[in-house]
């Protein structure tokens, strides 16, 4: 009984045959030594049609045709090419047909056969390029036709209702193009244009050099040196401006002498009165706003009538 055991171990089961009279777990066959590194080592079910794919082969890429009827000859299917290419004998034979052998006979009809085939074969690629240049064309020129149906076409109806308000002159139609224009007045058109360019060009300029003008006549205050800077920073913090005092109080603050003034106080201060009572504080702010108002004037009259900045 113990020789007729079978051992579950695969080295043991290797090593040691087992007895044919006793069953075994699995129908299969029992399989002889297979090593570990053997891909049969472990019994994986497979298919029963087999999923091996053949590899294609690859055909490569046709050459792009030559063309057979180029532009630098166009009497080639003519009947002067072909009288050119396909030359007539230029002797007769020197056997008549019943003297000569199988094989001269057999030379002379594949002799006539390719005169025949090169002049058909001639004849029937010109017939095909002229069906097909037909063809072509016809197409190109449906394809042209719907396109300037299709963009000459009037919009639907509720397109036209829901569109944005735009101008007629605004609107490239057919009849009303903005890149095209009649010969007749295309010159005068030319013309003003060329006008308009140099009546820019010349306010450029003169923007231009006025604020370098400009420029030239503030550059009087600029601050250019530590002096310069020292002196304006002692005129504003450690000297009072007398402008923002008061009899009471010294004029280091310019809240001293007043509050801002609102936007009603100026349209009172410049609608002049009107009927009511003015305080002093509005009387004065009136003078110094009217003062302002006259240097500003003065100012602008001067420089329109000298031409620059003052």
């Amino acid at each position: 009984m113990s020789a007729g055991i079978n051992h579950v171990c695969r080295s043991c089961r290797l090593l040691r045959p087992t007895s044919a009279a006793v069953r075994t777990f699995t129908s299969s066959s029992t399989r002889g030594a297979i090593p570990p590194e053997s891909p049969n080592y472990v019994d994986i079910p497979g298919t029963f049609q087999t999923d091996f794919f053949p590899p294609q082969r690859q055909k490569g890429i046709l050459p792009v045709p030559r063309e057979i009827f180029p532009a630098r000859q166009p009497d080639k299917p003519s009947q002067q090419y072909l009288s050119r290419a396909i030359p007539p004998r230029k002797k007769a034979p020197s056997k008549p047909l019943s003297k000569m052998t199988e094989e001269e006979k057999y030379q002379a009809r594949m002799t006539d056969l390719r005169r025949q085939h090169l002049r058909s074969g001639l004849l029937e690629l010109y017939n095909r390029k002229q069906v097909m240049t037909a063809q072509m064309s016809s197409r190109s020129t449906a394809r042209q036709k719907e396109r300037a149906r299709l963009m000459t076409q009037p919009p639907r109806e509720d397109e036209r209702l829901t569109n944005t308000s735009i101008h007629s002159s605004m609107l490239l139609t057919p009849g009303n193009s903005s890149t095209t224009h009649d010969p007749a007045t295309r010159a005068a058109i030319h013309a003003r244009k060329l006008a308009n360019v140099a009546g820019q060009t010349a306010a450029k300029t003169e923007s231009r050099r006025d604020a370098l003008h400009t420029l030239y006549m503030h550059a009087r205050t600029f601050i250019t040196t530590e002096k310069q800077l020292a002196a304006e920073l002692d005129l504003i913090f450690d000297k009072p401006w007398t402008e923002w005092g008061t009899a009471a109080t010294a004029g280091s603050n310019i809240w001293n002498r007043e509050p801002p003034a609102t936007i009603a106080a100026l349209l009172q201060d410049d609608s002049a009165g009107g009927g009511r009572q003015e305080t002093g504080i509005a009387v004065q702010r009136g003078n110094r706003m009217r003062y302002r108002l006259d240097q500003q004037r003065m100012k602008r009259i001067a420089e329109a009538l000298s031409g620059g900045k003052m």
